[in-house]
């Protein structure tokens, strides 16, 4: 057999064991991590199919303006945790394939860091980390801005904010020490404190594949992404107007003064 042959063959068996088919028409979830407490989890991510999602290290946000999302689909939610499965019950994503919802926990689900699956027709389609804390927790949490706080960002000019449409998580460029910055706020003095951190950005919803990648390049380690959302920003601004959707970016106070109050209820 030809080793390209060989290769092609085992790649058709990883499918296979992933419940995916070779033509890549199969369901998944781009998940936010999750910081809740005892009471709510929020769930925030896209359901699309495979086919026309790159490898994160490959993405970039113009590619993510649209993609091939399942739109009023109903999905799923369970929750590993210190042994247990608690079934949360299920969620109908929005036009877009969008997840953005507070879900009530059981009595009895432990604190701690757990696992947050989301299912389709009862087959996995994609988890990510959820962090639970006690419902009186009175310890520090860290929210942190992303553009000029951990990232450079540059929007002097038109072309500078084209150009972070096509940049991928690579190609940003780390605020000076930034990543021990946030190593040391989760860490405190006693450095076992593990704070908390939660990232808030007035990037639209199609840039977090491409920071959820830097993150993870950089090593920084958050319990929440919070990014603009879609609706709010205009599809139709965003693929006929740069102007428009510029401006619409720009305009951050009452966006981040609004998560802000949300966030801290």
């Amino acid at each position: 057999m030809r080793p390209r042959a060989l290769i092609l063959l085992t790649a058709m068996a990883a499918l296979a064991s992933l419940g995916l088919s070779a033509c890549g028409e199969a369901a998944h979830v781009d998940l936010s991590p999750s910081l809740g407490t005892v009471h709510h989890l929020p769930v925030r991510g896209r359901v699309m199919t495979l086919e026309d999602v790159p490898p994160a290290a490959e993405a970039e946000p113009i590619d993510d303006i649209t993609q091939d999302e399942l739109a009023d689909t109903q999905v799923s939610l369970r929750l590993r945790a210190a042994g247990q499965t608690i079934e949360l019950g299920t969620l109908t994503t929005d036009g877009e394939g969008w997840l953005d919802a507070l879900v009530a926990l059981p009595a009895g689900v432990p604190t701690g860091d757990h696992r947050l699956e989301v299912r389709l027709d009862d087959k996995l389609i994609g988890f990510t980390t959820a962090r639970v804390l006690a419902a009186g927790h009175r310890g520090l949490l860290v929210r942190s801005d992303v553009d000029m706080t951990w990232l450079e960002t540059r929007f002097e000019g038109t072309l500078d904010k084209v150009r972070l449409l096509f940049q991928r998580a690579d190609e940003r460029i780390t605020l000076p020490g930034m990543p021990a910055v946030y190593a040391a706020l989760r860490a405190g003095t006693a450095a076992d404190a593990d704070r908390p951190l939660v990232l808030l950005s007035g990037s639209p919803r199609f840039f977090h594949r491409v920071l959820l990648e830097k993150a993870r390049l950089d090593g920084v380690q958050a319990d929440g992404f919070v990014l603009k959302p879609m609706k709010d920003i205009g599809r139709a601004l965003a693929l006929t107007d740069p102007g428009g959707l510029f401006g619409a970016l720009e305009d951050q106070i009452g966006y981040k003064l609004t998560w802000l109050l949300r966030l801290r209820l």
